[in-house]
């Protein structure tokens, strides 16, 4: 796995994958504890 500063979204309704940058407050806070996804 790489870090390539993007997050990928996924709405499962619409079927519809949108990939976006990564705000990088959500990368500080979030990674490198227990993951982007679990909050």
């Amino acid at each position: 796995m790489a870090w390539t500063g993007k997050i990928l979204r996924v709405n499962l309704s619409d079927g519809v994958i949108t990939s976006e940058a990564l705000n990088r407050e959500w990368a500080d806070q979030y990674l490198g504890q227990r993951g982007l996804g679990s909050k």
